[in-house]
Parts: structure tokens; C-alpha cells; sequence
């Protein structure tokens, strides 16, 4: 991995507008940097340094910062603010193998582990020696249950992933198998309600959706003017790969104001195709 390290530098532009001003309602919060000084704490991967001090620094006149510059802006009246804690994080993999241990080796592993690591950065590698000094402990029938290392290091979800499997989407498969043979399947929208849901029948219609289709649809669940950015997502990737020009302006309108990546490149492409 490698080396990160982040040095917190506080620079304060300080405007003499706001030092000596007359304003009553703003005496109380006036701040001076005369006689005072910046510490700087580091904490960085490879080292010792966990907020550590490092450096003392003055106080400069700055102009407007860059984009590319690291600055950290406070505000003076806001003092003495309270740090409840940093949790620990747990990636989907970790989560996998912690969830096939039984409740009291959890229990056990969680303080063995916080007890001597809280508040220190640690690499893959140093988890998984703690994981395997604490808990495996050279359990190879253990070892071989959890397959660490598969979770860890291979490509792809292991063999042993449980199985997710909500019988609201069957449901919805067998809407989704008899959308074109009965009519009267054409009007599920009564039993869709949550995002994942109207999600999960945008992705699975018919690959070869007709405008008439789409326009019985969109009636029916009025996905154009939907206010959910998930859901304008799958269905605008839709409209632009079936023509349905109706929702052509909402399209437009959906790109030209969001600007999450994960909205607007799946459109995009979908437009690419369409050229």
C-alpha cells in the first residue's frame, strides 16, 4: 500500500474589516493572531505518528486559496468542540468472514482486537495477523470454513457467500414472465413501492421494449417525471435505447443539473450506442 500521510495546516486569512470592527454584534467574536501560533498533529501510515505533534507554524497573510491547495478554514466562535470518537470499519469482505464466526467468538475477537488497535491505522495485512494470532489460532478446519484469503485476495465472491433471496422479487419475476401474455399483469404498480423494488422490474423488462410499451409504462408509474435520481437513472438508460421520446426533455434536464458519475454515465453511454 502506499504511504499516506495528511498534515492538517490551518491558514487564516484574516481581514482587517473583521479585526477591527465596530460592529457590537460581531465584538464578541473578533479574533487576533498576534502572539499566537499553529500546531500542526500528523498522523500517517508506516510510522508512530498518530495525531501526533509535529511542527509549529506562524500565522501568515494568505490570499484565496487554490482548488489544489490543502487548507483547513475555522471559524473563531466555534471553539472547543467535542471528537465523540473514531468506530471501526469493516469492508463487505471482512463483514462476510465476521459473519460466519458464532456470537461469542465475535464478541471475543471485537475487544481482543479493539482493546490493543482503537484509534491506530491499520493495513490488510496487520488485520489479518491479528485475525489469525486471535482467532483462527491455526484452526485449520476454521480456516477452511471462513477462507480468508479467497475473501481477501481472490477476484469474485467465494463459494461459500450466503445466499440473498427476497421473495418480494419473485413475486415480481412472475409479473415480469406474464408482462406480455396478460393484460392484466400490466398494472403492478399498486404492489412496487420501494426504490430497490421499481428497480429491480426496470432492469429485468423485456430487452426489446416497444414506445407503446414504454408509454403504458411510463402511465402507469410515471418514471419521466419520478423524483428519485435511482429510478430516473434506469429508466431514462431506457428511453434513450428505445426511443421514447416523450421523456426526452427529462432526460436532458436530468443531465444538465445532476452530476453524480453514477447517474449520468450509464445515460451517456446509453446515448453513445445511439449515435
Amino acid at each position: 500500500m502506499k504511504t499516506k500521510s495528511f498534515v492538517l495546516i490551518c491558514i487564516f486569512s484574516i481581514l482587517n474589516a473583521f479585526s477591527q470592527s465596530k460592529n457590537k454584534k460581531n465584538a464578541s467574536v473578533s479574533f487576533f493572531t498576534i502572539e499566537k501560533k499553529i500546531t500542526v498533529f500528523t498522523s500517517a501510515d508506516s510510522t508512530n505518528l498518530r495525531l501526533s505533534p509535529t511542527a509549529t507554524l506562524d500565522f501568515v497573510d494568505a490570499k484565496q486559496p487554490l482548488e489544489t491547495e490543502i487548507c483547513v478554514f475555522v471559524t473563531p466562535n466555534k471553539t472547543f468542540q467535542t471528537l465523540v470518537g473514531i468506530g471501526g470499519a469493516l469492508t463487505d469482505a471482512s463483514a462476510e468472514v465476521f459473519a460466519k464466526l458464532d456470537k461469542t467468538r465475535q464478541q471475543k475477537f471485537l475487544k481482543a482486537y479493539f482493546d490493543k488497535h482503537a484509534f491506530q491505522s491499520r493495513r490488510t495485512e496487520q488485520f489479518l495477523a491479528a485475525l489469525n494470532q486471535n482467532l483462527i489460532k491455526k484452526d485449520s478446519t476454521l480456516e477452511g470454513k471462513i477462507r480468508t484469503k479467497d475473501w481477501v485476495y481472490q477476484p469474485g465472491i467465494p463459494g461459500n457467500a450466503p445466499f440473498a433471496k427476497a421473495s418480494v422479487f419473485t413475486s415480481i419475476d412472475s409479473i415480469l414472465l406474464d408482462y406480455r401474455k396478460n393484460e392484466k399483469s400490466r398494472g403492478p404498480n399498486k404492489n412496487l413501492s420501494s426504490t430497490n423494488e421499481l428497480l429491480y422490474f426496470i432492469s429485468h423488462l423485456p430487452e426489446n421494449l416497444t414506445v407503446g410499451e414504454m408509454t403504458s409504462l411510463d402511465r402507469q408509474f410515471n418514471f419521466t417525471n419520478s423524483g428519485n435520481a435511482e429510478v430516473q437513472c434506469d429508466w431514462y438508460v431506457l428511453a434513450v435505447r428505445h426511443q421514447y421520446k416523450v421523456a426526452y426533455p427529462q432526460v436532458k434536464k436530468f443531465l444538465t443539473e445532476v452530476g453524480r458519475r453514477k447517474f449520468i454515465v450509464p445515460i451517456y453511454k446509453e446515448l453513445l450506442k445511439s449515435e
